[in-house]
């Protein structure tokens, strides 16, 4: 097995419906693998979700129902949208090395993770106007779903796919729904115990909110603070937030002295876009810009 087939699934075939033929990555969220479905012979991503082992027979059945009902949204979202992904399958299965878990079936793309990428353009991404041009279909798609008062709620630069097109690059957002459909099953969080917020979202673009309750609500305007840790990445070509533990990322994404904005990373912006980043990045989500169009707006605003 290879070490991070945690599932059990290469070469072989899952549901009599997909063949696994190659693990693409893996986050908080489990596992994906590239496969092809047997019936149209087109490649499809599969997302294993990575839940305990404890969790109950009531506890599955919740969480299933939330991924159908999540997906079933991100779905609707992605008819408007080509920048959402769209859902082709929510189910659960069991494997040899796993009694049982859900998997979420999705279109394939070619592409990189925006990580990636970043990692490769930095001369030039990092101007504000090359990031804002790139970003600009999923900051739409993700505008739209604010609206709607649906977030994301684990936003980072891996859940951001860049894909080559013959007129140059696109952006794809990846895994709506899942994490909130996650966060809405108690029997799951109870299963996590009390560290779940590190296994629903990545810490190194978490909002505080995620970490504790006592900041408020996870909701759109926490998708603000993750697309803000993403932008100044960008820009600056270093991680946001100062630290490697999760507890180190909590406290740095709730240090109101220390806010990672574009200067404090050391690049050179004019003031009315660090006052951006200074709200968009506030600890307390009252004091952030309550969705992404505002935020979104005010930087385009800037654009240079």
């Amino acid at each position: 097995m290879d070490a991070e087939d945690t599932f059990c699934l290469l070469g072989g075939t899952l549901a009599n419906a997909y063949w696994v033929e190659a693990l693409a990555s893996k986050s908080t969220l489990g596992v994906v693998y590239r496969a092809i479905e047997l019936t149209s012979r087109l490649p499809v991503a599969i997302r294993c979700l990575d839940v305990p082992a404890t969790l109950d027979v009531q506890g599955r059945s919740q969480l299933a129902r939330s991924l159908v009902r999540e997906t079933l949204v991100s779905h609707r979202l992605a008819l408007p949208s080509q920048a959402i992904t769209r859902i082709l399958d929510v189910a659960s299965a069991r494997s040899p090395c796993r009694e049982w878990f859900p998997y979420v079936v999705r279109d394939w793309f070619d592409g990189e993770s925006l990580r990636a990428f970043g990692d490769r353009q930095r001369l030039t991404l990092g101007k504000l106007g090359s990031i804002l041009e790139l970003l600009e279909p999923v900051a739409f798609a993700l505008a739209r779903a604010h609206e709607l008062r649906l977030a994301h709620a684990a936003l980072t630069s891996e859940s951001i796919l860049v894909i080559p097109t013959a007129t140059g690059m696109r952006t794809q957002l990846l895994d709506f729904g899942v994490a909130s459909a996650l966060a809405e099953s108690p029997r799951l969080l109870a299963a996590l115990g009390p560290d779940f917020s590190f296994q629903l979202s990545d810490p190194r673009y978490a909002a505080p909110e995620q970490f504790d309750s006592r900041y408020g609500a996870v909701g759109p305007w926490t998708d603000v603070f993750s697309f803000g840790l993403i932008l100044s990445e960008l820009l600056s070509g270093r991680q946001a937030l100062d630290g490697v533990s999760p507890l180190e990322l909590t406290i740095a994404a709730a240090n109101p002295q220390r806010r990672p904005t574009p200067r404090k990373l050391g690049v050179e912006v004019s003031d009315r876009v660090e006052a951006t980043f200074l709200r968009a990045l506030a600890p307390e989500p009252l004091a952030r810009f309550p969705s992404l169009r505002p935020f979104w707006s005010a930087l385009c605003a800037e654009r240079t």
